[in-house]
């Protein structure tokens, strides 16, 4: 048996085709028992996934056709095995995208990361004839081989990790860069506000000794305002007293004309009583003057004689006499008050009346005038 390999990145960059006879069975697994998929012979259209490949098998042309994908480059460290039950496969044909190579008698296809290998009994040509023998290894090569492919699982994850520590140097050094031309950014943005800052400071400086000043004038503007609002507060309270003293005397007279109104309307009653006194009120008091002037005169011979009349002079009697003519001589005089008093208010009641000039009215003064007796 014979192995046979070569270059090809087909498998991390795109897609390998192995075809076999349409009855084949077709193992896919990966090495330390990672994981295993078994594709029946026959079978229209299968696909297994064994991370980081993509196994498809489908029919094609009375074929087979095995196609392997990478879906994950950067896991695609440990080569893909397919293996063929029972003793082989009589004939697989392997393309990589540059080349389709055929082989008789295949155990196995190794498909690495960027490399193929195939153990088989020959390569065959385009005649279908074997090739000249390849690069033939014996087991002694092929052990020391397999010894290197178990240890390279290990160099790859030392150079995955150095890959790794690089990249992680890389972005640290890339984040200082940042970093630094942050730091520079903030220290000029920093200065920046700094030299803002003062020239605010001036600013507010300047300001506040302005508001300052400006606050001292309109203070002494302000006092100088209270000042004279302060005396004309005392004027004006001034001025309210004497309105006030003002006020009192004229509640005061409006009282004491309220009193004297009062008293007038009383006379004004008076009045209304003497003028609304008729003819047969004044016979009736002249009768009663009359009857009284006739008693006085009975009385006044009666008085004679007592007065004359040793034994009549008593003081009871004589005193009765004396106020009875007192209250007539009071009777006559009120007749004749209330006489006169009624005829002068017919009279400005009727020239009020019948003058041109009058209007009908008459005036207060005139209503509250006394008459000549001073009644």
């Amino acid at each position: 048996m014979a192995r046979i390999e070569w270059q090809s990145a087909s498998v991390r960059e795109g897609a390998v085709a192995v075809t076999v006879a349409p009855t084949q069975v077709v193992e896919a697994s990966m090495p330390g028992e990672r994981g295993k998929a078994l594709l029946s012979g026959g079978c229209d259209h299968e696909v297994r996934e064994l991370r980081p490949y993509l196994v498809e098998a489908r029919r094609w042309n009375g074929e087979q056709v095995v196609e392997v994908h990478c879906i994950d480059a950067a896991l695609a460290r440990q080569p893909l095995v397919l293996g063929f039950w029972a003793s082989g496969c009589p004939q697989a044909k392997v393309g990589d995208g540059g080349q389709v190579r055929t082989f008789a008698n295949v155990t196995s296809i190794e498909l690495g990361p960027q490399e193929i290998a195939v153990t088989c009994e020959s390569e065959l040509g385009a005649n279908g004839q074997p090739l000249p023998a390849g690069v033939m290894v014996d087991q002694q090569v092929m052990d020391e081989l397999a010894e290197l492919r178990q240890a390279r699982p290990a160099l790859e994850a030392r150079v995955a990790q150095l890959e790794a520590d690089l990249d992680a140097a890389r972005r640290a050094a890339s984040q200082a860069q940042r970093d630094a031309g942050d730091r520079a950014r903030l220290l000029a943005q920093i200065e920046g506000l700094r030299s803002d800052n003062e020239a605010l400071q001036r600013t507010l400086r300047s300001q506040a000794e302005s508001r300052v000043s400006g606050a001292a004038v309109q203070r002494e503007g302000l006092e100088r305002q209270l000042a004279e609002k302060l005396e004309a507060a005392d004027q004006a309270e001034r001025q309210l007293a004497d309105l006030s003293a003002q006020v009192a005397a004229a509640q005061s007279r409006v009282e004491e004309l309220e009193r004297e109104a009062a008293g007038r309307r009383a006379q004004i009653g008076a009045l209304d009583d003497v003028a609304n006194l008729t003819d047969e009120d004044i016979a009736r008091l002249d009768a009663q003057l009359d009857s009284l002037a006739r008693r006085m005169g009975y009385d006044q011979g009666s008085v004679e004689l007592m007065a004359s009349d040793p034994y009549l002079t008593g003081g009871s009697v004589a005193e009765a006499l004396q106020q009875a003519s007192e209250q007539l001589d009071l009777a006559e005089q009120r007749m004749v008050a209330l006489t006169r008093t009624r005829e002068a208010y017919l009279m400005r009641v009727q020239s009020s009346i019948t003058t041109t000039s009058g209007d009908g009215t008459i005036a207060l003064s005139d209503e509250l005038r006394r008459g000549d007796d001073g009644v």
